[in-house]
């Protein structure tokens, strides 16, 4: 470890004769760490920087001998006496050190800077070569994988990556299992996106991870801690085609019928009596029954047959559901034995009904891929669940639809679709009117004095005005079905999700600060057929409607703003000075300073006119809109000879330098006799010992004046917790 030197005891910044001397000797011990290094082309173009090296011990020994054979002469001590004595020295001793940092040579001939040029563009040659016969790779591939899966759905911008993957993935297993039920949800997180694909019984999971696994762009390597990305041209023509995701998780459950048949075949063989958490040869009969199944695929509607030992290992057997014999059409040949019926739905893309066939029963693969061939050369296609949209065939004509019904059924169908039924009517209004709990609480009003707050009531009011219009709609449907008038387009409405859904509307976003929200425009989200004719059943708002609440948006917003001595009076002050105002029909009420008009709401209804003032620009607009407005102006400039008098006036003014007290005092002027006036004030006025003060309590004496302190934190809603009181004057 290094030697310091040492300063006496005492010494401080401010005894400047030891400065020169330490800054010399940090030069000096810096030398002992630094590099010179030259870099650039020899001869041409040469350059050198300095570094300092601030781990691995010295590099420049001399420059640490120096520095030791300073402090050793000066017995590592820095006195007054002999600091000029140190300084020379080490000043000496830096020139010395500074010759004798160690020099790295980097610099490079013009020969190797030309080799350097050449490899480098060798390798970008064989870089560009191996992109070109990548792309080619990419484009060959894509052609064979578009050859594969022409029902693929292509890239599209309204859909995330996993997102259309995970609906490849979807389609791809029902085709390869088309009788069975998986679910395929796409998700993204932090630093990536995942699929989970599920289902019940069916194949194995091995069976669908032959399928998915191709839909994961990469696999996590744990030893090295790292996903490891598959950028083969084969895993970007997958990404073009079908998409991918980080991450294609699968699980696979086995119904409680089969496992606990399962295990109780196992407990049988065994001689052992079934329990569920049982066990036999001491491993759990939960842990056996689970090996068994994961490897067996298990058809579509099968029973659990058999357990056989095969190699040591027991295989499950199963009981084949009974097969329903479909026998090829042709010219019109009919294929009796399947039940089916005949819907109509709307095709929410493009706007026309769909006459859709649905089986009523369960085929097999054979046997499902033969009607579906037969639909196709009658015109139709097989189509897949998408919302409230049955899987079944598909027909534009409803003549195809019911010649295909026949085919498959051998019965004929009846030229009338059933007419909705009182059924679905009591339903849809029995679903309305459970809504009304949940609209009211959306409603209802909430607290608003914080931004978060205010975002938050905001999106409830949102909400509810979406179920509001969604109730509406079904309490319209239920009449029609009663009537049996319910247009075609909706005629495959039969839940409240599906209305609601559709009843979203277009938004606009509002400033707030950093909880920014979101008031609806009115206008429909979607814009496609059903879409149309469900609004068309609601009542929209009315352009009373939209400027009342743009109007409230402005005084919302204000609630956060910094305008000088506004704070928004709050609903239980207002009452209190409700009570003491004691305002008849026929009175008019001044309020002098209008500010975002809660006072002149609360009065309107009550009296028989209520005007005001306001200074500030947006309040004035608020109060002009509200037809309160006298003029933009500061009450305080405001002549007696400019208005008539009023027979209340209610006021909240600002508080700052005692400028309620000047407030009050004018707006007494516009008292009439026989009047009341009723204001907020701060306390002060009332034990302060200025002679304002003093006059203001002298004048409130002479008129007999009353005043009532409110509770603490009565404005804290309003942002202050200053104490307030209201002062109640008589006009004699």
């Amino acid at each position: 470890m290094s030697k310091k030197f040492t300063l006496p005891a005492g010494t401080t910044n401010r005894h400047q004769w030891h400065k020169a001397t330490t800054e010399a000797l940090q030069i000096l011990s810096r030398c002992k760490y630094e590099t010179k290094t030259l870099t650039g082309i020899k001869g041409v173009d040469e350059r050198s920087h300095t570094s300092q090296i601030l781990f691995g011990g010295v590099v420049n020994e001399t420059a640490n001998a120096l520095y030791n054979d300073i402090g050793d002469a000066f017995d590592w001590n820095i006195t007054r006496e002999n600091a000029d004595q140190i300084t020379q020295a080490v000043n000496e001793a830096i020139e010395k050190a500074q010759a004798a940092i160690p020099v790295e040579d980097e610099r490079k001939t013009p020969e190797q800077i030309d080799e350097q040029k050449a490899k480098f563009l060798e390798l970008e040659k064989e870089r560009e070569e191996a992109s070109q016969t990548k792309a080619q790779e990419v484009r060959k591939f894509e052609a064979e994988l578009r050859q594969s899966y022409p029902w693929a759905i292509a890239s599209d911008d309204n859909l995330s990556g996993q997102a259309r993957a995970a609906k490849n993935l979807k389609n791809e297993l029902k085709i390869a299992f088309p009788l069975v039920n998986f679910s395929v949800r796409s998700e993204s997180f932090s630093m990536g996106n995942a699929i989970r694909v599920s289902w019940s019984n069916g194949p194995t999971g091995e069976e669908v991870d032959n399928i998915a696994k191709k839909y994961q762009y990469g696999n996590f390597n744990g030893m090295e801690d790292i996903y490891e990305h598959d950028s083969s041209a084969k895993g970007e023509a997958i990404d073009r085609v079908l998409g991918r995701s980080k991450y294609v998780s699968t699980s696979r459950t086995v119904s409680k019928e089969i496992t606990e048949a399962v295990g109780r075949e196992l407990c049988k063989q065994h001689g052992e009596e079934y329990s569920e958490n049982g066990s036999i040869s001491g491993q759990y009969i939960s842990q056996l029954v689970w090996r068994i199944t994961c490897r067996a695929s298990i058809p579509h509607g099968a029973t659990f047959k058999e357990l056989e030992l095969v190699n040591s290992d027991y295989v499950a057997r199963f009981n084949e559901p009974e097969k329903t014999t479909v026998q090829a059409s042709s010219g019109g040949q009919s294929s009796s034995g399947i039940q089916a019926h005949r819907e109509d739905h709307l095709h929410t893309k493009k706007g026309f009904t769909m006459y859709m066939v649905v089986l009523d029963m369960s085929l097999d693969r054979d046997e499902f891929n033969e009607v579906r061939s037969q639909a196709k050369s009658a015109g139709g296609w097989y189509s897949r669940k998408w919302g409230a949209t049955p899987c079944g065939f598909a027909f534009e004509q409803v003549e195809q639809a019911d010649q295909f019904l026949t085919d498959i059924t051998g019965n004929t169908p009846t030229d009338e679709p059933p007419k909705p039924t009182k059924g679905k009517a009591d339903k849809f209004r029995d679903l309305a009117d459970k809504l009304t709990p949940q609209i009211e609480g959306k409603l209802a009003d909430r607290l608003t004095n914080t931004p978060k707050r205010l975002k938050q009531a905001n999106h409830a009011r949102l909400e509810g005005e979406q179920l509001k219009r969604t109730q509406e709609a079904l309490y319209k449907l239920a009449d029609l079905c009663e009537m049996g008038t319910v247009p075609t387009v909706l005629s495959h409405i039969n839940s409240k999700a599906q209305i609601y859904n559709l009843m979203g509307t277009k938004k606009t976003h509002v400033p707030n600060g950093f909880h920014e929200y979101s008031v609806c425009t009115g206008e429909p989200t979607d814009t496609d057929p059903v879409a149309k004719a469900l609004w068309s059943l609601v009542t929209g708002k009315t352009e009373e409607d939209k400027q009342a609440e743009e109007l409230q948006r402005k005084v919302d917003g204000l609630k956060f703003s910094k305008i000088a001595g506004y704070f928004p009076t709050p609903n239980e002050v207002i009452n209190t000075m409700l009570d003491y105002a004691n305002i008849k029909e026929t009175d008019r009420v001044l309020e002098p300073n209008l500010g975002s008009c809660a006072i002149a709401d609360r009065v309107a209804p009550l009296c028989a006119e209520v005007k005001g003032f306001e200074i500030n620009h947006t309040l004035a607009e608020i109060g002009e809109a509200k037809d309160y407005l006298i003029h933009r102006q500061d009450f305080l400039t405001v002549d007696t000879k400019e208005i008539t008098s009023y027979e209340k006036i209610l006021m909240n003014p600002p508080f700052e330098n005692l400028q309620d007290v000047d407030h009050v005092l004018h707006a007494f002027k516009f008292l009439k006799e026989g009047g009341r006036l009723v204001s907020v004030m701060s306390p002060s006025a009332f034990y302060r010992d200025d002679k304002k003060s003093r006059y203001f309590r002298s004048f409130v004496d002479t008129h007999g004046g009353e005043t009532i302190d409110l509770p603490p934190g009565s404005f804290k809603e309003s942002g202050t917790s200053i104490n307030t009181c209201l002062l109640i004057l008589d006009k004699d």
